[in-house]
């Protein structure tokens, strides 16, 4: 870096004028601060937040920044650093490695209000009884909690342009054997669910995996999804599935892609996308919806990925890991307050 000498003084004086907080937060892994870094922050920790930020703004403006020569308000700067376009597109991160497709907008999901009494009577009915869901004054509050603080935050407050899937991911004992419970419990639970929502069509759900799920999925590592499992070991999770904010991008860009969101945003997977397939299988598996890439798990050398026909609801495995499709996506899911990510 240009700048691996800057005094302590003028860095913090930069943080304070570039929008400090907002951006602190999302630059620095797994630490969360409640005061500017005047003297309570290492220069050390100062320079890797700037290191990051050099991705997403070039090193030339934070150098430009360091030498008084330019200023920027803090409008100006959330501008800069906005994660999420105003679509409701995440913005690719600039040193992502691998090429975007243009979103193929043909493939759409259309807005709507959820209902949280319906969501989750459909959970309570479609998973196998041994799953336990919370009181549904509960999930309603720990919803618009959360609702209420992605609008505020300057950095991903656009995710909110697109439907968003509220949902309950119930205890789960996933133990070494993820694929067993994902096709056992949770791909079952989205058959009963969509067969149920398009009877009258005779639309069926097919799992072109089934019998070869035991024992041979895995999560990746960086992608947070095993966080969630972590935390459904002890008690059910609720959060909000964005599921087309990466459409276009190809699954190993989704994997570079979540590591710049704020750490309460995981990367999708199988277990908190099926229960929102479940929960809106009606919304997320009709005609012309995009494809979804469960891009935080690795299957024989690809990712598990649903697509809806007119037909048919299918889980199979998708594209090649580094070829993008314009009318697919890997999805995020943001988790409610209180449920604190632990490494």
């Amino acid at each position: 870096m240009k700048h691996s000498k800057a005094s302590l003084s003028k860095l913090s004086t930069l943080l304070t004028t570039i929008g400090g907080i907002p951006a602190m937060e999302v630059f620095i892994k797994n630490k969360e601060l409640d005061e500017m870094p005047h003297g309570g922050e290492t220069l050390g920790r100062i320079l890797g937040l700037l290191k990051k930020l050099e991705t997403q703004i070039g090193e030339d403006t934070v150098a430009d920044l360091l030498d008084n020569e330019k200023r920027i308000t803090k409008v100006e700067f959330e501008k800069v650093i906005q994660l999420v376009d105003q679509t409701g597109r995440c913005i690719p991160a600039r040193d992502l490695t691998h090429k975007l497709a243009p979103e193929n907008t043909n493939f759409k999901l259309d807005k709507f209000k959820p209902n949280y009494s319906t969501v989750r009577d459909s959970l309570i009915e479609f998973f196998p009884a041994k799953y336990k869901f919370p009181k549904l004054d509960e999930f309603v509050n720990r919803i618009e909690e959360t609702y209420e603080l992605i609008g505020k935050n300057e950095l991903v407050k656009n995710l909110l342009k697109r439907p968003s899937y509220p949902t309950i991911v119930p205890k789960t004992n996933v133990g070494n054997n993820y694929g067993k419970v994902l096709g056992h419990d949770y791909l079952a639970a989205v058959k009963r669910a969509y067969e149920s929502a398009f009877k009258a069509d005779d639309r069926k759900f097919n799992n072109y995996r089934a019998g070869e799920l035991a024992g041979q999925v895995e999560i990746v590592l960086g992608t947070r999804h095993d966080q969630l499992v972590k935390m459904i070991a002890k008690e059910w999770m609720v959060g909000i599935v964005f599921a087309n904010p990466l459409q276009g991008f190809p699954v190993l860009a989704d994997r570079e892609q979540i590591q710049y969101m704020p750490e309460s945003f995981l990367l999708g997977g199988g277990l908190d996308f099926c229960s929102a397939l479940v929960g809106y299988r009606d919304k997320l598996a009709k005609d012309f919806t995009p494809g979804y890439n469960l891009s935080a798990l690795f299957w024989s050398g690809r990712s598990p990925y649903f697509e809806a026909y007119d037909d048919e609801l299918s889980f199979a495995s998708g594209a090649r890991l580094d070829c993008p499709c314009g009318h697919s996506s890997g999805a995020l899911f943001c988790l409610a307050p209180g449920s604190a990510i632990k490494s």
